[in-house]
């Protein structure tokens, strides 16, 4: 719509010229016209006022009928009288100025509607073809343009592999290397290239990413002329690669969880300008490459003598004694977000020296020991992934007694070794299974038994 200012100025100029060929065509006003006068305090001037314009008449040729309201001369005025010429032209002036600018208003006007219709028009038949789209993007041309699909359909190919591959399953806490690799399948240069790797998943860590030579920006690695200097112009069959990696976490926020669920999401997005494109960038998208994440199945095991709140769980000394027999109490729950998962269990080992006292509490599944092997086995079952309500902590308790040796005088025996929680990923079909780490007497999580977790005589 822009083009219609300068539009307009021609126009104007056009109607300006044929008024000036008016001019010497003076419009006769055959009637007197109504007037407003006041006449001045010294009785020498009378300023009249037709149709809002003010201009002043020497008294003694002002020939006004001497009808007074309020000091106010009103009558009737003939502008073909010699000491009203001034009149006569100031409002043939103003009339035709108005008349002028309305008849461009109305030219104006008409011209918006025309344009308006015209777009309608193009509007409703691309809708009628299915080719509404395209109103909104670059005009597609073979080969180039905007256009929803596969970077391939562009002179600059690309494929992305993570950790060398091109569909994985990622592990919670494992790195990513992401590597594209791009080529210019044209004939002719490419200039002012750009590519740009949007990233989303729950496990991701932004806080542990290696750019490498791109940047970061809103979530996606970028790279430009600025980091790669061969974009600036990127000859025929040039080829290259971009690389960056990104950690993962071992466990999804909860909100995050919900958000992104259980895959990893990956997409280019390219741009360029083609050499005899007067400087029109191309741009291409990508579909979302799509990776899944294995469930963060996490075991929160710890052990106790004391509870939060102070209370004694625990029997015997503190610390412990060679000889002496010193009661814990061992805590184990689950916790899991992202995928449901099938048959969980968890299994620990007891050290020679430790003992299974038969104390126990179950809040899910079932809790066996096997005296022969000296492990402890919790069948916890299905576990589901997180659905944004809060549940309890689920999962069991049980009483551990120890009696120290002399070869542990010093030392911070263990109580539960080889901890293990494992189960059926149902999303992405894979066998979990993550390890604990060994709980002694250092009781990290109790603060009341800080200090005292080495053996004494």
């Amino acid at each position: 719509m822009f083009f219609l200012f300068p539009a307009s100025k021609i126009i104007f100029k056009i109607f300006d010229l044929n008024m000036k060929i008016k001019k010497n065509k003076k419009e006769k006003l055959t009637e007197p016209q109504e007037v407003v006068c006041v006449e001045s305090s010294d009785k020498k001037e009378v300023v009249c006022s037709p149709r809002g314009e003010v201009v002043k008449v020497e008294a003694k040729e002002a020939a006004l009928p001497q009808t007074k309201r309020g000091g106010i001369l009103i009558g009737t005025i003939n502008f073909f009288a010699a000491p009203y010429q001034s009149l006569k032209e100031s409002h043939e002036r103003r009339y035709g100025e108005r008349r002028k600018h309305f008849i461009i208003d109305l030219i104006l006007l008409g011209m918006l509607g025309i344009l308006f219709g015209f777009n309608l028009y193009l509007f409703a038949s691309r809708i009628m073809t299915g080719n509404y789209l395209s109103w909104f993007n670059f005009p597609e041309l073979p080969g180039e343009g905007v256009v929803s699909g596969p970077v391939a359909e562009s002179f600059l190919k690309t494929q992305m592999k993570i950790n060398g591959q091109e569909s994985i399953v990622v592990n919670p806490g494992e790195d990513l290397e992401y590597a594209i690799i791009y080529s210019n399948g044209r004939d002719k240069d490419l200039y002012d290239v750009a590519v740009k790797v949007n990233l989303e998943g729950a496990l991701l860590d932004f806080n542990k990413l290696s750019l490498g030579q791109g940047v970061l920006r809103s979530g996606a690695v970028v790279w430009t002329k600025d980091q790669v200097s061969d974009f600036k112009k990127l000859s025929p069959g040039a080829t290259g690669e971009l690389k960056f990696k990104i950690s993962t976490d071992m466990a999804a926020e909860p909100s995050l969880a919900l958000k992104f669920g259980s895959l990893l999401s990956s997409s280019i997005e390219i741009s360029y300008k083609l050499e005899s494109d007067f400087g029109q960038a191309y741009k291409f998208k990508s579909a979302a490459r799509e990776d899944k994440f294995n469930s963060d199945l996490f075991l929160e095991s710890l052990a106790r003598y004391y509870t939060e709140e102070g209370d004694q769980l625990g029997l015997g000394p503190l610390p412990p004694k060679v000889g002496e027999t010193t009661r814990y109490w061992i805590f184990l729950s689950v916790d899991n977000n992202l995928n449901d998962l099938a048959d969980v269990s968890v299994s620990a080992v007891l050290p020679p020296n430790v003992f299974w006292t038969e104390k126990m509490s179950v809040t899910l599944g079932e809790l066996s020991y096997n005296s022969t092997r000296r492990t402890i086995t919790w069948k916890v079952g299905d576990v589901g992934h997180y659905t944004g309500e809060d549940w309890p902590k689920r999962g069991v308790a049980f009483e551990l007694a120890l009696t120290p040796t002399a070869e542990q005088l010093g030392k911070e025996p263990t109580l539960l070794g080889k901890i293990k929680v494992y189960g059926e990923d149902k999303f992405t079909g894979e066998f979990l299974e993550k390890d604990a780490p060994d709980l002694t007497t250092n009781l990290i999580y109790d603060s009341l038994a800080g200090g005292k977790s080495k053996v004494v005589k």
